[in-house]
């Protein structure tokens, strides 16, 4: 099975078990009176979404390169990986909203309903389905090198966190009693940082790739050390990285001989590009600029 068959097979499973969790999320939080586990079936509806991305992403980046992408179109994975994020920054403020609005309410004198048993049920089926939803998207993402999964991942465990912080809300409200229903908005709230601390997490990374920022410094160091490791460059210079989707780019420039024959150089570029692939895998571009070294 392909990267792209790996991913969207895991994707849509996510899809069919988020559908049933919107469901679960949505009925037991208006039968069970629960605004936290209704704010996690919003945080569901947009997990539900954001899959879809991520299929038609998958679907997308898997075409080889044409006359309008000569690359590929591996970013389509990058910018479905930085849509996932924004969502997550999306839900976190929703969610915010609404803890801080029923506590307003609640100083102004407006009862706060304490949920039920029943919300507690739905919590708790929840964070089951969600964190085996994880671990298998995390899992599939980790494998293939996918950002889009990997963040897509991190969406689900943000969805168990919020059922984890809903449940625990739910259960505390049932034990204390009516006077401490408040604690069901605050926890949303705190659902709400969690949610956020991801997003923000997240963000960074995929926002670089977009706008063709370097690789790791780690695999720049490895690009040097096998430049360095072939003894007929007499040096090299203006080392340039960037990923499109999960295709490393890399071009530099290396000075040779300036006796050298064209053909013995242009072998030398090619032996240098399988090395490189060697270190860094086959989803590699190199572009060598060859340079007489007049010393």
């Amino acid at each position: 099975m392909n990267r792209s068959d790996q991913g969207s097979r895991i994707t849509y499973c996510t899809i069919l078990g988020n559908f049933l969790l919107i469901v679960l999320k949505l009925l037991t939080g208006i039968m069970g009176k629960s605004s936290a586990l209704l704010a996690d079936g919003l945080h569901s509806i947009t997990d539900f979404f954001t899959d879809f991305i991520v299929f038609i992403s998958f679907k997308l980046s898997n075409k080889p390169p044409d006359k309008a992408y000569h690359y590929g179109y591996g970013k389509f994975e990058t910018l479905a990986t930085f849509f996932i994020t924004l969502s997550l920054f999306y839900v976190s403020f929703i969610i915010f909203r609404t803890g801080i609005t029923k506590i307003y309410d609640y100083t102004l004198g407006e009862e706060v309903i304490q949920p039920n048993v029943i919300a507690l049920y739905g919590a708790g089926i929840s964070i089951v389905i969600k964190e085996i939803m994880y671990r298998g998207t995390i899992t599939v993402g980790k494998r293939i090198n996918s950002k889009a999964l990997i963040a897509n991942a991190w969406h689900h465990r943000s969805d168990a966190l919020s059922s984890v912080a809903a449940f625990a809300g739910i259960t505390l409200c049932i034990i204390l009693g009516p006077n401490f229903a408040i604690i069901d908005p605050i926890i949303a709230i705190v659902v709400s940082v969690l949610v956020f601390r991801i997003a923000f997490k997240l963000l960074f990374p995929s926002a670089k790739e977009l706008v063709d920022g370097k690789i790791e410094d780690n695999e720049i160091g490895l690009i040097i050390s096998v430049i360095k490791s072939n003894r007929t460059i007499k040096d090299f210079h203006k080392i340039r990285t960037r990923k499109v989707g999960n295709l490393i780019v890399i071009d530099f420039h290396i000075l040779l001989d300036k006796e050298m024959d064209l053909f013995k150089a242009h072998k030398i570029a090619d032996d240098l590009e399988q090395e490189l692939k060697e270190v860094l895998g086959a989803e590699l571009v190199v572009n060598i600029h060859i340079e007489p070294d007049m010393l």
